[in-house]
């Protein structure tokens, strides 16, 4: 069973406009967004940077490729679905503050465990 992070890195990937059939396997779509984001965003002045912060970075910059949930409602409006919950403002406030490197984390968790 898939955390609720590889399943949002899942559900969004969005091979339209590429030259990939969308009925490829996990491990090629997985392995296809890798090679987007390495010639997209890892350049020489970058590639000293844990990988995991750079894809961060380039996930926040909202690739085609890769279109996860970005708005503060919509991501913890798709957690609570998941079965998160939240009693406070700050414990959302928590929930978002981690999204974005969870998802990071959760990327290289699907790619070295396909």
């Amino acid at each position: 069973m898939k955390t609720f992070y590889e399943q949002t890195i899942i559900d969004s990937i969005d091979l339209e406009g590429y030259e990939v059939s969308e009925n490829c396997t996990l491990f090629n779509k997985i392995k296809f967004v890798y090679l987007t984001f390495k010639s997209e965003y890892v350049h020489e002045n970058k590639k000293f940077i844990n990988e995991k912060i750079l894809f961060k970075e380039w996930l926040q910059g909202l690739p085609s490729v890769l279109t996860v949930p970005f708005m503060n409602y919509i991501i913890l409006e798709n957690a609570k679905k998941s079965g998160f919950a939240f009693e406070t403002e700050q414990q959302e406030e928590r929930f978002l503050d981690a999204y974005w490197s969870r998802l990071s984390d959760a990327f290289f968790t699907l790619k070295e465990n396909l």
